[in-house]
């Protein structure tokens, strides 16, 4: 579970939820692996969405307290530079970053992340995504 709920170790690392998927397999793909090469990353160091999740995820860092809130940064970026499961980042980033605190937890790598069935169902879109994708964003 926690696998890819943490901010993306999950953060990527995002909690793969197994048994849970919203999505039929065809529908829960952001792009193919074929259209994965020059294609654009979810989004880009600085963009509203980066500092959106890294703020977040050191907020909660900071108000839980969690002990590798340095990690932040690191996680969103991977979750920023994700090529082939695009729309599912975005959904999850989107998602994530609405929790209030009390909808979060430490994991045990020390990382903020959202707890329990908060944004499971972008949590399984992520998850088809990354098995269809052998792990890869």
């Amino acid at each position: 579970m926690t696998a890819l709920r943490l901010l993306l170790a999950c953060l990527v690392a995002v909690a793969l939820t197994p048994g849970c998927k919203k999505k039929p397999a065809a529908e829960s793909r952001g792009s193919s692996a074929s259209s994965a090469n020059g294609a654009p990353s979810a989004f880009q160091p600085g963009s509203a969405e980066d500092v959106a999740c890294v703020a977040i995820c050191v907020q909660r860092a900071e108000e839980l307290p969690c002990s590798h809130g340095d990690a932040c940064h690191d996680a969103c970026s991977k979750l920023g530079a994700a090529k082939l499961c695009i729309r599912q980042v975005h959904a999850f980033i989107a998602c994530f970053t609405k929790q209030p605190t009390r909808e979060w937890e430490c994991n045990a790598e020390g990382l903020p992340v959202v707890a329990g069935h908060v944004c499971e169902g972008e949590q399984a879109s992520m998850s088809d995504c990354l098995m269809q994708t052998k792990g890869e964003l």
